[in-house]
């Protein structure tokens, strides 16, 4: 299944956030992100070529890519 054909919203892998992300849908990130991430009801997906480094904060945590220095 490509990204986003779930119905979740994308982070995609040219895009680099760095501060929070919040939301009541499910997530799926491909790019950067450091800082939080806060999906309480929601699925959070770590695409293969994310980079991850969030405390994170989400109903269910899926990792393929890399995840550092996180609190899940």
């Amino acid at each position: 299944m490509a990204a986003g054909e779930s119905g979740a919203a994308v982070i995609g892998k040219s895009v680099q956030i760095r501060g929070e992300v919040n939301g009541s849908e499910d997530l799926i990130v491909d790019g950067v992100v450091e800082g939080t991430i806060t999906l309480s009801d929601s699925r959070l997906t770590i695409g293969q070529t994310a980079k991850v480094s969030a405390n994170v904060s989400a109903r269910d945590v899926v990792v393929v890519g890399k995840i550092g220095r996180a609190h899940v």
